[in-house]
């Protein structure tokens, strides 16, 4: 008899908890915590292809690229000097015709040779340390696989730098801006935001891996191979 009914107030017990409210929400989220949030495959996919595990070395910043892929002006002007001091030692043994023959060949070689060192620096390897950063404008391009990265190297190594705030970076802030791209296999644009594909937010700190170049408005323009979330 006390075993019926032990039994009996258990069942009632048992009765009563999912008749409470709060009781039956805490076994609803108990049940459900178990459940990881599901990640679209071809998110995924592009994840394994360009997330990175480790942090990327030798990064440089932002301006140094801009730099390298800038053709030096000094050259050129060096060179008219040379064309222009040879000219006037030319010895006068051949004909003015042949004088400007040889000073037209010389121009052509010399724009061919400028013309080389170009294409020689169009583009670059790099490897930039920057926060997904804009100023006051959106660095998201919605629905895209693109944003703005603003670097982060800092004067001497400074962690928390903002060159948009740094009343010496700002005065030239396309010098520490670059547009980060990332393509599918047939050179597109990756038609899924960032935000989603990444799970990155505004101002995050990362690592970007990739080939620079110039684009038409004169910012850099980096070509994603990998990216790195720091924790």
């Amino acid at each position: 008899m006390i075993t019926k009914r032990l039994m009996r107030e258990r069942r009632n017990d048992i009765v009563n908890l999912f008749r409470s409210a709060p009781c039956a929400l805490i076994l609803l989220l108990l049940f459900s915590s178990g459940c990881g949030e599901t990640v679209d495959p071809q998110v995924q996919a592009w994840r394994t292809k360009f997330l990175l595990t480790s942090v990327p070395t030798d990064e440089t910043s932002i301006s140094k690229v801009l730099k390298s892929l800038t053709p030096d002006e000094s050259d050129s002007a060096k060179t008219d000097v040379d064309e222009s001091d040879e000219a006037e030692s030319n010895p006068g043994g051949g004909s003015a015709s042949e004088g400007a023959a040889v000073d037209a060949n010389a121009g052509e070689a010399n724009v061919e040779g400028k013309t080389a060192d170009v294409e020689r620096s169009d583009q670059v390897d790099v490897v930039i340390k920057g926060r997904i950063h804009a100023g006051d404008a959106s660095p998201w391009a919605d629905g895209m696989a693109a944003f703005v990265l603003t670097d982060a190297t800092g004067h001497d190594g400074e962690s928390d730098h903002d060159p948009h705030t740094c009343p010496f970076c700002s005065r030239r802030i396309n010098d520490y801006l670059a547009k980060v791209s990332f393509l599918n296999d047939a050179g597109e644009l990756i038609e899924i935001d960032s935000r989603k594909l990444f799970d990155v937010t505004d101002r995050q700190l990362v690592y970007v891996t990739g080939t620079g170049r110039i684009d038409d408005d004169g910012l850099l323009n980096v070509t994603a191979t990998g990216l790195y979330l720091p924790k």
